[in-house]
């Protein structure tokens, strides 16, 4: 009895599309689907190569601004400009992100308003932040 049951659980059935005989897929398995990995709970997606809208501002290491002036960044990295960008906590610090027209950036550091497709450009000098103020901006992950 037992052996008829692994047969039926581990050999496809004769109406399996030819390319799934070989998965050795349950005969109970009636649907094939695709399944985007993106909509599973767990699984946090960047979108690799699709180009995205995203509010960006600009920011720095003053404690105005960030609430100390020492220049380390959530990763524990100094700030660097045209490298350093806060990003949402659905980025892993390491994301290497191109922004239109600027270059790429890497995410290094948080903050409490960055959220959703928010981030955070750091400037060495207040008068250059001023100057980008906010912008929305195309942009991509590379890594």
């Amino acid at each position: 009895m037992i052996e008829i049951l692994l047969a039926l659980l581990l050999y496809p059935r004769l109406d399996t599309p030819k390319e799934y005989q070989s998965l050795h897929l349950s005969p109970l398995v009636t649907s094939y689907e695709t399944i985007d990995p993106c909509s599973l709970k767990d699984i946090t997606c960047d979108n690799r190569e699709e180009s995205q809208e995203g509010n960006f501002s600009a920011y720095n290491a003053t404690i105005e601004q960030c609430g100390k002036a020492d220049g380390i960044t959530a990763s524990g990295q100094m700030v660097k400009e045209g490298t350093t960008l806060a990003c949402p906590p659905k980025y892993k610090f390491g994301t290497e992100i191109e922004i239109e027209g600027l270059g790429v950036y890497e995410c290094q550091d948080r903050g409490g308003a960055i959220k959703g497709n928010k981030f955070d450009i750091y400037f060495d000098k207040v008068p250059d932040a001023k100057k980008f103020g906010r912008q929305k901006l195309n942009f991509k992950i590379i890594e």
